[in-house]
């Protein structure tokens, strides 16, 4: 009984509603609304580009069967690469996903102190941060050398606050990536460290912590109702629902002139068996 009209303004701010809320801003005091992606976004260097500009880049097709070509805008929403099913890690390079963050590692070179293993991370490809969203994924930069092994954790620090007591959440740190920022870090491993060092970096969407967490919640009998085996899949969270995302491995075999990297098709089809955090563990 109208016209149809176009809201562009007030679509392409849609994002904001969730990743953009006013800071600090608690639903309760143990639960933050912290998603400060667009504030990252108008800080950093891409400050005249909007969310739908990468993450709904145009494509040419029909908008209805036997319709005319338009240019409109892709609807996958891949965001940092960790998908809801492990059936989604079989589409996400089709959908346009790439990892927000280039990882090199370097030669790695061995002293009194032991072995010295320089590894460069870069917000290569994102306008925020890097994790940016919910404040507990993070990235996770592991280097191994059979037995031994060092862990650098990239992103926020929160004190997650207690309904109880009415002590609010909030952040204690934060050494994300920002918009084109490069760091160096220097893994460490003991000089008794043999044969190659594997240097792997995951993003993480759920924390060991929390996952253990959701795995003990008891549900009530109505959400029973709609799947009869929900307990059990809660039981089993980890086999159902991914975690994390493997988005660079290199390996150094002693005297390489350079590392083997495998490639990204490979990591994903890893991430995509479910599988426990045993690897992610401190």
């Amino acid at each position: 009984p109208h016209r149809v009209t176009q809201g562009k303004a007030g679509l392409r701010g849609m994002c904001e509603r969730c990743h953009g809320p006013p800071p600090g801003e608690h639903v309760t005091p143990a639960f933050t609304c912290w998603f400060e992606t667009h504030a990252e976004l108008k800080a950093g260097p891409s400050a005249d580009l909007h969310c739908v500009d990468c993450h709904m880049p145009t494509v040419r097709r029909p908008l209805a069967t036997g319709g005319p070509v338009r240019t409109s805008r892709r609807h996958t929403w891949v965001g940092g690469g960790v998908p809801k099913t492990f059936a989604g890690y079989r589409t996400l390079l089709a959908r346009g996903w790439k990892p927000g963050v280039a990882v090199e590692v370097a030669r790695p070179t061995r002293d009194a102190g032991g072995w010295r293993v320089p590894i460069t991370l870069r917000n290569a490809g994102a306008g925020h941060a890097v994790p940016s969203a919910d404040p507990e994924r993070h990235l996770l930069v592991i280097a191994r050398s059979g037995a031994h092994r060092w862990m650098y954790r990239v992103g926020q620090t929160w004190d997650w606050g207690d309904d109880a007591t009415g002590r609010k959440a909030r952040r204690l740190a934060d050494n994300r990536l920002m918009p084109g920022e490069t760091r160096t870090v220097e893994a460490r491993l003991p000089a008794e460290a043999s044969g190659d060092v594997v240097v792997e970096v995951a993003h993480v969407r759920l924390s060991p912590e929390n996952l253990r967490y959701s795995k003990a919640a008891v549900l009530d009998a109505e959400l029973k109702t709609y799947r009869a085996n929900a307990q059990a899949v809660v039981r089993a969270l980890e086999q159902h629902y991914p975690t994390f995302t493997w988005i660079h491995r290199s390996r150094w075999a002693p005297g390489a002139d350079a590392p083997q990297v495998t490639p990204l098709p490979a990591l994903l089809a890893e991430s995509a068996r479910p599988r426990s955090q045993a690897d992610l563990a401190a």
